[in-house]
């Protein structure tokens, strides 16, 4: 594709648990360039909810209501 860096492959040697489950998303037709991709997205997400939780806790006790409208 134009425009379109080349990226280098990362090389990943499953366990046996591991290939089982690839060779299950295989018989489902999910490549396992996809399903690690999928696990990625998986893995930003529930960092991404983790700082969230994080940040909720951290402001918990904080009241929007005391503060001055912005208006």
């Amino acid at each position: 594709m134009v425009g379109e860096k080349k990226v280098a492959p990362v090389s990943f040697r499953p366990t046996v648990d591991e290939r089982r489950v690839l060779d299950e998303l295989g018989a489902e037709g999910v490549t396992a360039s996809d399903a690690l991709r999928h696990g990625l997205r998986l893995l930003v997400q529930e960092r991404w909810l983790e700082r969230a939780r994080a940040d909720m806790l951290a402001h918990r006790d904080e009241n929007l209501n005391d503060e001055p409208d912005a208006w």
